[in-house]
């Protein structure tokens, strides 16, 4: 009996950390940081600028591509992106 409630115990924080991190508030911090990370890598005015047209690199989960993502551009206007 014991068991079965730590267990239980521990899958619901585990269900509340992706359910956290699945909310569009938490990748958005997320996916301006990978967005600075490119922001830093530019070398000219036209480079910054094909990066604000695209949404971040990496970090795409399965079905993630079905939700409309925020371009870097959208999310450094949002003040994501620091």
């Amino acid at each position: 009996m014991a068991k079965s409630l730590i267990v239980v115990g521990v899958l619901g924080i585990g269900a509340l950390c992706g359910l956290y991190l699945y909310q569009p508030s938490g990748r958005d911090a997320v996916n301006g940081h990978l967005c600075a990370e490119e922001y830093s890598r530019a070398k000219s005015r036209i480079d910054s600028l094909r990066i604000d047209g695209r949404p971040p690199t990496g970090n795409l989960g399965q079905g993630e591509m079905q939700n409309p993502r925020l371009t870097c551009g959208e999310l450094r206007r949002l003040g994501k992106v620091k």
